[in-house]
């Protein structure tokens, strides 16, 4: 949300880049509507704890492979 963003220091073309790059990994890793919003979610709670905790990363790493893997690289 833009709350979070604002505490990120993220303007609004950061966030966008953001949610399109998690998009197009939930898409070229095949992941079903349920997968993608289960990864989608999980992702923006760790956005906005400033943190990825133990369920938000087992359900990435679960749902998302190609997600995990952008975020081990950076």
């Amino acid at each position: 949300n833009a709350q979070s963003a604002r505490e990120l220091g993220a303007n609004q073309a950061q966030v966008l880049t953001v949610t399109r790059a998690v998009a197009q990994s939930l898409v070229a890793g095949n992941a079903s509507v349920s997968e993608a919003t289960a990864s989608a979610q999980q992702f923006a709670q760790a956005l906005g704890a400033g943190r990825l905790n133990g369920d938000e990363l087992r359900s990435i790493l679960e749902n998302a492979p190609g997600l995990a893997a952008a975020l081990a690289k950076e």
